[in-house]
């Protein structure tokens, strides 16, 4: 009867873990307590979980489910790796998750035609909103606003407005073409502006 042997070092290799599909279910490393790397990075994901989702309960569920699947996998993060992107990248995809899957609830109505919005400014994306604004009453509207956009424009503009990232680093996140993420920049922008040139009206 042949006997089983315990892999060498020399047939092991490398495990690389896939941001996209982790889930804490995915590992079984027990974990007793928080770890202290991952929750300096608390506040920024809930915020941007919060953005995206519009609750604070469910962007609450969201950090702490993706930061316990993270804590489980940790072992395996490569150092040289950017540690606040590869989480980034776990929330966003578990607040987009739960958006499509609608298992979030009825989407909330956004207020005015945001195509004709987007005819003021064709051609590309606009100049940012942010940037240009001082008044923090003003960027706190901003980010309001932004959960009135329909979830494809929402989730472009809360990545590259309001998170400010790149074009090519907001696609690889949302899984879509860089043009694809100019062209929803550009009318979220606009529909956007138009709510804070003209105020946002009554939801149809």
């Amino acid at each position: 009867m042949p006997v089983a042997h315990a892999p060498t070092e020399s047939r092991t290799r490398p495990i690389r873990v896939r941001p996209s599909r982790l889930s804490p279910s995915r590992s079984a490393l027990p974990i007793t307590e928080p770890d202290p790397q991952l929750e300096v990075h608390r506040r920024a994901l809930r915020g941007c979980a919060r953005r995206l989702l519009g609750s604070d309960a469910e962007a609450e569920a969201v950090t702490d489910e993706m930061l316990a699947a993270a804590a489980r996998a940790i072992p395996l993060f490569r150092p040289s790796g950017n540690l606040g992107a590869w989480l980034q990248g776990l929330v966003v995809g578990a607040a987009l998750t739960r958006l499509r899957s609608g298992s979030r609830g009825s989407e909330p109505r956004w207020p005015g035609p945001i195509d004709e919005a987007a005819r003021r400014d064709p051609g590309d994306t606009g100049p940012a909103l942010l940037e240009a604004l001082s008044d923090p009453v003003a960027r706190a509207r901003v980010v309001e606003l932004a959960g009135l956009l329909p979830m494809p424009l929402r989730a472009v503009f809360v990545l590259a407005e309001i998170e400010a990232l790149e074009i090519d680093d907001a696609a690889l996140l949302l899984g879509i073409d860089p043009e694809t993420v100019v062209a929803r920049l550009a009318r979220s922008r606009a529909a956007v502006r138009a709510w804070l040139e003209d105020g946002a009206p009554d939801a149809p």
